[in-house]
């Protein structure tokens, strides 16, 4: 983690795990109703497949109990977690995208504005996965699921939709919403999780030109407006993949304070 980069964050947002990027805790947002996410209770997180015993330490120290792996198929099998055979913590492998769409993904023509291209692939994954995003909200329900840490690879894209969902399910209003995918730029720039530039040279560009390529703002705004556009809300979007009224409940309950 490049702390540079945060001086101006809650510095309970940043969880320094020792050979991990863009783990932060999600608390402390506020909610529609003047309320607050709790801290130490949901953390994000790029890749923690290869953390050493002291750095799961660092997870399971901060309550962690579950861990949930959004990477598909072929990550798993080419990283496998250690995670998966812990006696601390329960694993559970939820491939968010689906290796068919990662697959896809090559082959569909899309924007070369990245707000625009990430956004494409964020509401594809509303649309198509909304199966799996029910298993994983069902998981995170569960009694003495929490705290858990949920990641994927960079953590800011399949993490940062699932981000979305749980602090709209917490009442987080858009902006803060916006505000925290924002953030994996910052975690991350200088670190070797995304690369540098998009020519896979060695070298950062400057930190705006970073925030414009891999995590701009935009690109959230514009899967919340898909949300609002296609299903009404995040609420609605929930009732439409069949996530019952009582697993929003208790993920609400958990979360907020």
């Amino acid at each position: 983690m490049n702390t540079a980069n945060l001086p101006d964050i809650d510095p309970r947002r940043a969880i320094p795990v020792e050979g991990a990027f863009n783990v932060r805790d999600l608390g402390g947002y506020e909610t529609a109703d003047g309320k607050q996410v709790r801290w130490r209770t949901l953390f994000r997180a790029a890749d923690i497949h290869a953390l050493s015993p002291s750095a799961q330490a660092t997870l399971t120290d901060a309550g962690v109990r579950n861990v949930i792996d959004l990477r598909g198929s072929q990550e798993l099998i080419e990283a496998p977690s250690v995670f998966r055979d812990s006696p601390d913590v329960q694993y559970h492998p939820c491939n968010m995208t689906g290796d068919n769409l990662i697959n896809r993904w090559g082959s569909i023509p899309v924007p070369a504005d990245s707000s625009i291209r990430l956004s494409t692939m964020y509401s594809t994954v509303i649309d198509e996965r909304g199966e799996m995003v029910k298993t994983i909200l069902e998981t995170i329900s569960q009694p003495g699921a929490l705290p858990a840490v949920f990641h994927c690879t960079a953590g800011k894209d399949r993490t940062g939709v699932l981000a979305a969902l749980l602090l709209g399910i917490a009442g987080v209003p858009r902006e803060s919403i916006v505000e925290d995918y924002a953030l994996s730029a910052r975690f991350l720039y200088g670190s070797s999780t995304v690369p540098p530039d998009g020519s896979g040279a060695n070298k950062s560009p400057p930190f705006e030109e970073y925030q414009a390529m891999w995590a701009p703002p935009a690109a959230m705004g514009l899967t919340l407006d898909h949300l609002e556009t296609k299903y009404g809300s995040i609420q609605n979007y929930l009732r439409n993949i069949r996530v019952d009224n009582a697993t929003v409940s208790k993920i609400r309950e958990a979360l907020v304070e």
